[in-house]
């Protein structure tokens, strides 16, 4: 018998409780994906409306958009190096669309959750 597990009550974190990961449902990864195309980094408000809206706590929006940042910055170093290097008499450089990287991203997200 452990005395201090057994007579051990917190009111707030509890060393000895196993937390459960909890996945984001298809619903929430669409809201939270769509708030980061908004702003990546939302401040303690946005944060708390979305956990509200969404069934989550604060810290859990704060770890997704940490993570999802995480994610953007891999997803961008990976392109930068598939990217062609110029030669100096190219008159034409080819950059990647930009403008549909998100949408890809999220189009690629949402059907993994759908299988």
């Amino acid at each position: 018998m452990d005395y201090y597990k057994d007579n051990f009550c917190p009111t707030f974190y509890n060393p000895f409780e196993i937390k459960q990961r909890r996945r984001t449902s298809p619903h929430q990864l669409k809201t939270l994906e769509s708030s980061f195309l908004e702003n990546t980094k939302p401040n303690a408000n946005t944060r708390r409306l979305l956990a509200q809206e969404l069934g989550m706590t604060p810290r859990g929006v704060q770890i997704w958009f940490q993570n999802r940042r995480a994610k953007a910055k891999l997803q961008k170093r990976k392109m930068n190096e598939q990217e062609p290097i110029k030669q100096e008499n190219d008159n034409y450089y080819p950059y990647p669309d930009y403008s549909s990287y998100y949408d890809s991203c999220l189009d690629m997200i949402m059907s993994s959750y759908m299988h």
